[in-house]
């Protein structure tokens, strides 16, 4: 019985999403980047704010940009705290937050 109850238990957690490792773009900023990005907090470029990301592009490319938020830069941590988040759920975050005229 008891091992019975283990994989039903089991099934019920898989199926449930707690692993799912892909999130809406629009889900992982809100969840994780806008504590900083939402207000430019320690000199983090704001959502959508044209003259902040301007700037980064001027000095990086976007892929550029997309490897140190994944590897973690100055005071920025790897991931930008959503450590479940896939590479490619990073990388529609940080397109998401961009303004739409300077996505590559």
């Amino acid at each position: 019985m008891m091992r019975q109850c283990s994989k039903i238990f089991l099934l019920l957690l898989l199926s449930s999403g707690v692993f799912a490792t892909e999130f809406a773009p629009g889900e992982v900023v809100q969840r994780f980047c806008a504590s900083c990005h939402a207000r430019g907090i320690a000199g983090a470029p704001r959502s959508g704010d044209v003259s902040d990301w301007s700037a980064r592009l001027a000095q990086h490319s976007f892929d550029e940009i997309a490897e140190r938020g994944w590897q973690g830069s100055r005071r920025m941590p790897p991931k930008g705290y959503c450590q479940r988040c896939s590479y490619d759920d990073f990388v529609a975050a940080l397109e998401e937050m961009l303004p739409q005229q300077l996505l590559p």
